[in-house]
């Protein structure tokens, strides 16, 4: 009995861990790839979002299988050390109720906490790319209406490209990444 928990435990790690990785293998969904196919306009700043995401769940997915397969190769050593009979079927409908929960519990927290991750991440990088080679999001107003979407920047009845361009720069802190920059003696765009 003392054996079986833990091996529910890694069973579920690795049923995890395995989750994450074919999470982070599907990268397009069905309209993505057919908007692709029918050279339609995609969202590119959503790909690299979603690629930051996929890394990020493909570590934690890698993380949980290794943590699952440590603790089977730990329960085989106990077992063959102890050569005792164990009792095996006391108890399991409670640990596989409570590693069920924890399993939807843990899921739902990675998951919120990649796409938190991979947004923060996302607009540092992309704040990084406009200042650091003067990429001037007025002139691209797709990209710019797209980018703030993404900050949830609102949009008003009486902006201007630059009211509205000033406020997505803002939104993504712009400022900062520039004193950073000149911090470091690194070219930047000045106002």
């Amino acid at each position: 009995m003392e054996y079986l928990a833990r091996e529910i435990l890694a069973w579920c790690l690795i049923l995890l861990g395995t989750f994450f990785l074919a999470k982070a293998i599907v990268s397009k969904g069905q309209k993505w790839t057919m908007k692709e196919l029918l050279g339609l306009r995609i969202d590119k700043l959503k790909a690299y979002r979603n690629h930051i995401i996929q890394r990020l769940e493909a570590a934690f997915g890698f993380f949980f299988v290794f943590c699952g397969v440590a603790t089977h190769l730990y329960i085989l050593l106990r077992k063959s050390l102890d050569k005792r009979p164990t009792e095996a079927y006391g108890h399991i409908a409670e640990y596989m109720a409570g590693t069920l929960v924890a399993i939807v519990v843990l899921a739902v927290a990675f998951h919120y906490v990649c796409k938190w991750v991979s947004r923060k991440s996302f607009v540092e990088i992309l704040a990084y790319l406009v200042v650091r080679y003067r990429y001037r999001l007025a002139d691209d107003q797709a990209l710019l209406k797209e980018i703030g979407e993404v900050l949830h920047v609102e949009h008003r009845d009486d902006d201007t490209i630059e009211s509205y361009t000033d406020r997505v720069e803002t939104a993504m802190g712009l400022e900062k990444v520039r004193a950073r920059l000149q911090a470091r003696n690194k070219p930047v765009e000045l106002r």
